[in-house]
């Protein structure tokens, strides 16, 4: 999803940025310590994708199963927040071999009317039932 321009936005469009961007955020979060921890996902898996489906389906399995019985599994891999709510980068991206591949550049087409509306209808939930109580404090 493409944020808004960054050209003079008003209130909740810079929240609708910067909710994107945090969800972005902890997507590759994500997937950077499961790569971090599972070398298979560094390259692309030599297999049909359905076979490669059901190894990535395991991986995630074993790494919730790791992360629930094994404490030291997640200790200080995972990034987090200060009480800024800035993020605090983990081990994970401290290893240059399993950071993740640069994302494609997005070229400057217009998104679709659809894209557009999905992404008003995001705007609307993150400023009424979806707010979290520091949003404003970030803008």
């Amino acid at each position: 999803m493409k944020p808004y321009p960054a050209k003079s936005l008003d209130n909740p469009p810079r929240v609708f940025n910067y909710r994107l961007s945090r969800s972005r955020r902890l997507s590759e979060n994500a997937f950077g310590i499961v790569v971090h921890r599972f070398r298979i996902l560094q390259v692309a898996i030599p297999l049909e994708p359905k076979k490669a489906e059901l190894i990535v389906l395991a991986i995630v399995a074993l790494h919730n199963f790791l992360r629930i019985k094994c404490a030291e599994y997640s200790h200080s891999v995972a990034d987090s927040e200060n009480a800024a709510h800035e993020m605090v980068p983990g081990e994970w991206q401290k290893n240059p071999n399993a950071r993740l591949p640069s994302v494609f550049l997005q070229g400057s087409n217009r998104s679709s009317t659809h894209a557009r509306e999905i992404r008003e209808e995001f705007l609307d939930y993150f400023i009424t039932n979806g707010q979290i109580d520091w949003q404003w404090d970030i803008i």
